[in-house]
């Protein structure tokens, strides 16, 4: 598999034709859809009364997407068609967002309260972590 289909859009000059629009739109997309995805994990969470480590975890889990296996995908379902990385635009953008703002969401998780270890039992819940 070819791991090149964002530099094959280049190549083929596709951005010059679509300018800086379709990239924003991307961008603001995929931070609606990130936040969509999260607040809706949080009210579930809350629904389901999940206890703090259960609901880092769901967090965490339920926003993850990546590029691994996303490009291959792409390639079958598309081909190596010169627009593919156009195709793949949202995924490269929310690749490196989801693991930006899952850094931030850790160091603040970890913050909240440093004691807590691996098995450890806390009392808090995501109603807490969710506002």
């Amino acid at each position: 598999m070819r791991y090149t289909a964002f530099c094959d859009s280049v190549e083929g000059r596709i951005w010059e034709h679509y300018g800086i629009g379709i990239p924003v739109k991307v961008l603001i997309g995929i931070v609606a859809l990130f936040a969509t995805v999260s607040l809706l994990v949080c009210a579930a969470s809350n629904t389901a009364k999940l206890q703090r480590d259960d609901f880092i975890a769901a967090q965490f889990c339920s926003v993850k997407k990546t590029l691994t296996m996303g490009v291959p995908l792409a390639q079958l379902i598309f081909g190596a068609k010169v627009n593919l990385g156009l195709i793949l635009l949202s995924i490269m953008f929310y690749h490196p967002f989801q693991l930006f703002t899952c850094g931030l969401l850790a160091e603040y998780f970890s913050a909240q309260n440093p004691a807590i270890s691996v098995g450890a039992v806390s009392l808090s819940g995501p109603s807490e972590l969710c506002g």
